[in-house]
């Protein structure tokens, strides 16, 4: 008897298959393209980072002026690229330390090249008095650190305050004006310094530190605090 052939069985796809089998291929493609674009944009995003900012030398811990800057006191900052700011590159902070802070630097601020000096303040045979300044007592032009000034007693700060007894032979003379410029006479009083800190409170009031002899400091301060001195700011050319 003989066998009779039988069709082997062949899996035909049907059109519906190819085509959906085709339609992801693009799909996948484009998501490929989408990670490499953002890959690329991270990375350029990440080296204009770096090349923006530059690492400098910053204050860790609050430096008052007149102090010595050490090791603990700094710290490497990482800040934008601005020419128009000083600051001192991360590679000179060695240079730093040992230095005398010539103005209070606080904490997380950078250091600029002018904040710290080789020399004391003030140095040996001056001495630093505060003066506050309001209405006419100084002028608010030619005011800044490092200017010359001079400072006048007002008339009246060496006056006897002591009242006089009645029926005195000078009971009837007007008394003293004060918080006016002393009269020619006593222009030997004027004492000239150098402003170190000028601090301006906004409204029209400040303070201002200045450097003057050691043999006079004292007496400058208690008229000072009287408010029996005023500054007058001299000519700056040399």
């Amino acid at each position: 008897m003989s066998s009779v052939p039988t069709a082997s069985r062949v899996n035909i796809p049907t059109p519906g298959y190819i085509a959906s089998k085709n339609r992801r291929r693009p799909a996948l493609i484009a998501l490929a393209v989408a990670f490499l674009l953002l890959s690329a944009l991270a990375g350029w995003w990440a080296f204009t980072q770096i090349s923006t900012t530059t690492a400098v030398v910053g204050v860790r811990e609050s430096i008052t002026r007149g102090e010595v800057i050490e090791r603990e006191d700094l710290v490497i900052m990482q800040v934008s690229n601005d020419p128009q700011q000083s600051t001192i590159p991360a590679e000179e902070l060695e240079q730093v330390i040992g230095r005398r802070a010539a103005t209070d630097l606080p904490a997380g601020v950078t250091v600029p090249r002018e904040a710290f000096t080789d020399a004391l303040v003030p140095p040996k045979g001056r001495a630093v008095i505060g003066v506050v300044t309001k209405g006419g007592s100084a002028p608010r032009t030619g005011l800044v650190k490092g200017a010359r000034v001079t400072l006048v007693p007002l008339a009246g700060s060496t006056g006897d305050t002591t009242p006089e007894e009645p029926g005195s032979s000078t009971s009837s003379s007007p008394p003293p004006s004060t918080n006016t410029p002393a009269p020619d006479d006593e222009s030997a009083g004027s004492v000239e310094g150098t402003v170190v800190d000028v601090v301006d409170n906004g409204d029209g009031t400040g303070r201002v530190d200045i450097e003057v002899d050691a043999a006079q400091a004292g007496e400058l301060q208690r008229l000072a605090a009287e408010d029996k001195l005023a500054l007058v700011v001299e000519s700056q050319e040399r």
